[in-house]
């Protein structure tokens, strides 16, 4: 017997056996004895920019130029850098990186060939600012370019360690090889 699209079945029966659930459960806070937290979760803010919807913003000016409509790309980064976004990489790497994504999105609009460029992470959320500082920079962003570039803020969840690996051996996360430890 030979079974018709054998891969295409094995792989409906491999996902209808196996699922993975990613929760949001809060693990708590684990203290010293003199109350300073060992382990606790830490919420992260990823913020990513889409360079194809930026682009409408900008247009071509002669050979390998762009000029802006409203907010120039360096306005933009200016903008997020003081509501308490920390970049992945160097903010005029960044730039340039947005820049030449815009450039290229251009390029393929008036050419109709060739892929657009997507959503770009440009960092995450400093410790200690304040999410609505960001909401509020990022309506106002979308305000004056009169559209939004920004998909949804990522929040993750993390576990954090303030005195690093040691706590977390300590606490039994890890052991000392760096293997998983006990879980709690």
């Amino acid at each position: 017997m030979q079974l018709f699209q054998r891969d295409y079945w094995r792989g409906v029966q491999v996902e209808a056996q196996s699922r993975v659930s990613h929760g949001e459960e809060k693990r708590g806070r684990i203290l010293d004895r003199n109350g300073q937290p060992m382990a606790m979760d830490r919420e992260i803010h990823r913020l990513a920019i889409d360079p194809d919807h930026l682009s409408r913003c900008f247009e071509v000016k002669g050979k390998n130029q762009i000029q802006p409509k409203k907010l120039a790309v360096e306005e933009i980064l200016e903008k997020l850098a003081a509501a308490g976004l920390q970049f992945g990489s160097d903010r005029q790497l960044l730039n340039e990186k947005v820049s030449a994504d815009i450039q290229h999105n251009l390029e393929v609009r008036a050419d109709g060939e060739g892929k657009r460029k997507r959503y770009l992470r440009l960092g995450y959320l400093a410790p200690g600012a304040k999410r609505e500082a960001l909401d509020q920079c990022l309506s106002e962003i979308s305000r004056e370019l009169g559209k939004s570039v920004f998909p949804k803020v990522e929040t993750e969840l993390v576990r954090y360690y303030p005195f690093g690996t040691t706590g977390s051996i300590l606490i039994g996360q890890t052991v000392r090889g760096g293997s998983e430890g006990l879980w709690g």
